[in-house]
Formats: structure tokens, sequence, C-alpha cells
């Protein structure tokens, strides 16, 4: 039998249909130069587009507070999906982890992938009336890269965690009002997607502080009226750009008003859907799994969405901070003390994916090697092994910040007892997300001061996310970039919770990413998973997806009912991205 021919990882030409071989797609994806149209989406989430209607109102529980509108706010989660109402971005994601074209019209880059021309649709504009072009994104993206900072700085307040994630961006260089260039240090062959969910703001907003912080202006399907940290409500923009597919004559969107409303308390959100407080409600798989089966059983109340287990919670082990993780022993007795099954059967209701790497198995980087199961003696070994080597340190202990919601703190009191059975002590500080987040990733110092943190920072199919997680910095020792010597000790490692230092990852991460072949990049991520899982860097606890749930009485289309462009379907289900635009009521 004649070995199978790898297909090469083509860069895309400029006027066909846009092809990005992307290192994570099983397919190549279309980055559609044509007038937005309808997908086809699976029928058992899509009822008829033809019988939506326009008007009305709708009210959505959401779990995470609202923290403001500028880069530098620390939004998480449900929050960024109630901002998507307001702001859009140059791509969103497809199903399969591949970047389908909002504002963008199409990527092509240079064969080597350090060079990418980006097109914009025409004939957009802001809520206030300035024009959507190359300027306005380059502005944008100047801002997020950190840019704006070389002395003398401008506009601080945009600072913000996105200077980590640009890091490989050496300039940006208009071509004209609705095309430019993206120059790289490094070969990034999945450089659109990586700039997906970034969501373009007007010069106005980011004028002042105070502006940007309380006064988006974006250039999607709603405006805002008002917000607190617990409720922002948006109402129907009248010019918005995108019209509906299967009636073209009908401009996007369908809804007059949206009112997002933060419950914490998963059941306070379950009960809230089921008597229609409100009409629609999202549900972690990582803390709501008995209100989500609860909820699944009364079919005749509500209807249930849900999205695959792509999100892989960890347990990221600071070496640092002067804890005890520095310690490649005291790692390895944490990882060995994991009981990811019970933890998945007791907690998740058994409707996560009880892991078997620190990615999930639909990820590009999916790799058993090295990945280490639930071993109490081992561990055992390890602490005593880890004590051995310290003179005077009597516990291996540590200490975790945990939210205070229920079933948080549920999780939490889980993996403390679990630990103590291996004679490990895990000490629980309570402090809410919006708090250690910022300690967490601050911008200012660039220090972690945490030993370790319980979060979901990996997901999804492909690499981007978890590459800026795994590497070592962002900012290669090497490279050109101006902004490295402002940035690379502070923003540089900020999503390296771990703060490891181990650069032979770093080297497989880029290797990963310069791939002309899917099975190149995949054998390279594949080997930066097995190291991080053979040093005991970080660990999976048990993954899990997430629903949202509508009361039928609200009659509210399904999430993803209507497309974006033509046979490129969307995510239906994410925390933080919905198509509101296309939601329709009654």
């Amino acid at each position: 039998m004649c070995p199978k021919r790898e297909s090469p990882m083509k860069h895309t030409t400029m006027g066909r249909r846009h092809i990005f071989r992307s290192i994570a797609a099983t397919v190549a994806l279309s980055l559609a130069i044509s007038a937005v149209a309808a997908t086809s989406t699976s029928a058992a989430i899509r009822p008829s587009v033809a019988t939506a209607k326009t008007g009305g109102e709708a009210t959505i529980a959401i779990n995470e507070t609202f923290a403001g509108f500028c880069y530098s706010a620390l939004v998480a989660g449900t929050a960024l999906n109630g901002m998507s109402a307001i702001f859009e971005s140059l791509f969103v994601k497809a199903r399969n982890g591949d970047p389908i074209g909002l504002l963008a019209s199409g990527a092509t880059s240079t064969p080597d992938f350090k060079t990418w021309t980006i097109t914009l649709r025409s004939g957009i504009s802001y809520t206030n009336g300035q024009a959507f072009n190359t300027d306005s994104v380059i502005e944008n993206l100047n801002y997020l890269r950190g840019a704006k900072y070389v002395p003398p700085a401008t506009n601080l307040w945009t600072l913000g965690a996105a200077v980590a994630g640009f890091a490989n961006v050496v300039s940006i260089t208009k071509i004209d009002d609705l095309s430019f260039t993206v120059s790289l240090f490094k070969s990034q062959n999945d450089f659109p997607i990586s700039i997906a969910g970034i969501g373009m703001r007007a010069t106005a907003q980011l004028a002042t502080a105070t502006s940007c912080s309380a006064t988006p202006i974006g250039t999607g399907p709603f405006t805002m009226s008002s917000w607190s940290s617990t409720e922002l409500v948006v109402v129907k923009n009248p010019n918005y750009w995108r019209r509906d597919p299967a009636r073209p004559s009908l401009q996007l969107p369908l809804l007059d008003k949206i009112t997002f409303i933060v419950v914490a308390e998963s059941s306070q959100r379950a009960a809230a859907v089921r008597k229609k407080s409100v009409d629609m409600a999202f549900f972690t798989g990582r803390t709501d799994n008995t209100y989500i089966a609860d909820l699944e059983q009364r079919k005749s109340v509500v209807n249930v969405y849900k999205s695959p287990n792509l999100f892989y919670p960890s347990l990221y082990l600071n070496q640092s901070n002067g804890g005890p993780f520095s310690d490649l022993n005291a790692r390895l007795a944490v990882v060995n003390c994991v009981d990811r099954a019970n933890f998945n059967k007791v907690r998740l209701k058994g409707r996560g994916e009880t892991p078997t790497s620190v990615l999930g198995s639909l990820n590009i980087g999916y790799s058993k090697t090295g990945f280490t199961p639930f071993n109490p003696t081992k561990s055992k070994q390890y602490v005593s092994a880890y004590l051995a080597a310290h003179a005077g340190v009597t516990s291996l202990s540590f200490t975790v910040p945990f939210e205070s919601a229920t079933q948080v703190q549920n999780n939490a009191k889980f993996l403390q007892k679990t630990f103590a059975e291996c004679g490990i002590t895990m000490n629980i500080l309570t402090e809410e997300q919006a708090v250690w987040a910022g300690k967490a990733y601050n911008v200012v110092t660039g220090k972690q001061p945490y030993d370790a943190l319980y979060t979901a920072g990996l997901t999804d199919v492909v690499a981007v996310g978890n590459f800026a997680i795994f590497a070592t910095n962002q900012f290669p020792t090497d490279s050109p970039n101006p902004l490295k010597a402002f940035f690379r000790n502070t923003l540089g490692p900020l999503y390296n919770l771990n703060r490891h230092t181990d650069t032979s990852i770093d080297d497989l991460l880029w290797q990963g990413r310069a791939a002309t072949t899917k099975a190149a990049s995949q054998a390279a991520y594949r080997a930066a998973t097995q190291k991080i899982q053979e040093q005991g860097i970080m660990t999976s606890v048990a993954n899990f997806g997430w629903s949202i749930v509508t009361n039928k009485k609200s009659k509210l289309s399904a999430p993803g009912s209507i497309a974006i462009v033509k046979g490129q379907a969307t995510q239906p289900v994410s925390p933080s991205w919905t198509d509101w635009a296309g939601i329709s009521k009654g």
C-alpha cells in the first residue's frame, strides 16, 4: 500500500475564494468575500428563519459581572458575550476552529506565513457615524499590541493583556481604505483566528479613560442604553450593516432591546429561566450540571442548547512566587493526586469529559504521552521526596483562590479532600474572579502571586489560545519587535500562569505555527503537550461544555439560526460570543 501524501498547507491568493489552511482544521476554511448568506447549521438547533419575527425584547441571565468596555477591563466569559452585542471583530470562529470573516472579508498570506493581508467589508460604520475602515482597524490594533505606549506614550488607559497576544506583530501597514498588511516576526499559519473575537472600538470611545471604560461604541447590532456591574441594557442599532440571508430585504438585528443581568448563583439562574423571569440563561458545565440535567428533563418548559466539551479547566502550578512548585516533586505529587474520574462523576454529574491529557480530545495538541493518571501511592512518594529535599518544611501545602459561588466552593472542597488523602494541604482562598484575575494577570508588574490557580484557560480545537498559556514568553529573546524592551518582562509571560521557563516548549510551539501541513503542526503541538505533562507544569481536572437555555414561552429562536457567511457555521453555544443579531422573539 502506498503511503498517503500529506496535503500542503497553502497560502491564499487575492481575488478568489480565500483558502487558509489552518493548523487546527481537518478541512480547509473559506474566508468568503461574498455577501452574507445562509448556512447549513444543524436542523436540531435551527428553526426556520422564515418564521422569525422582528421586534420584541429579551432578558438574558449571565454569571459574570461587567467591569467596563476598554481593552484594559478584566471582563470574562458571559460578560464578554453581552458586550459582543455592541462590539464586532474582524473574524469569528467556525465550529471547526477556522476563522470566518465578519468585519473582514478575507485574509491571505505569503508562503512563509510571515506577512498577512487583511481585507475589510465596505459600507460599515460605528454607531456614532464614524466609518469603519483600515485607519480605524490599525488604530485599534496598535492600541491592543501596545504600539501607543512607546514614548511619548498616549492613552495609557487602554493598556491591557492583549499586548502579549500581539507580541509576534512587528508592524501594520495600510494599503488602502479597506486593506492592510500585518508583518510578523515568526511564521504564524493561524494568524486570522488569533484576532477573532477582538472587538473594534470607535476613536471617540478611545479618546479618554472615562469614555473608553463607560461609553462603548462599536459596529455591532446593538448600542448601549445603560450599564452597571450587574446589568447591561442594549437597544437596536438602526443602521446595522447585516441583513437576514433568508430575507435580504430585512435588516438585522431582529430584537429591539436586550437586557443582560448577572445572576451569579446557578440555582437562581435555573429558577429564573424555568419561571420565565428571564428569557434565556447561560450555564457552565464546570459548576451547573445539576441544574442543566434538571432543565433537560423539562422539555415542555425550556429548550436546551449545548456545546461540545471544549473547555479544559486546569490547575496551574506557579514556579515563580516562592511557593512549593519550583520543585518538580511537589508538582508531580499534585498531578498524581487529581481524581478526575470521580470529579467528573460527582461534581460534573458524569456530563463532562474525564481528561487523558491537559488538552481535550478534540484539540490539535491532544496527547496522552506523559499524562499522569490518578495515583495516590505515587503522589505520597513524591510528597516524601519533596519534604526530604527541604529541611524544616513539614508539609506540602499551597493556596488557591476560588469564587464564593456555592458550586465553585463545592468543586474546591472536592479537590481539597482528595489532596488531603495524599498528604497534601490545599488552602482555599475565597476571592471573586475579578479580584484574583486582576492580581494574576497584573499588566503593571507581570507578577503572578498565587501558588496555584484553577481556571479554564485551555480551550477549543485550535492551538491559538493554548499557545499563550504553554509558552514561557510571548516576546522571543531574538524578536526585533521594538515593544519587546517595554513589555517582555511584564506582559510577555502574562498568560504563562505557571511561570515555567522551559524554552524547548516554545520551540515546539513555534514549529507548530510555522508548519506547512496539518500533520506537521499537530506533531509539534503534541510534543509540546507531552513536555508540559512530563514536567507536571500544569494538569487537567475535568473538561466541560456550556449550555444556553431558553424558556419556550419566550419563543426565542435558537442561537446560530442565521449565518454570517454562506457555508460557514459558527459555534452556536459559546460563553463569550453569540450572534445576537440573528436572535428573534415570537
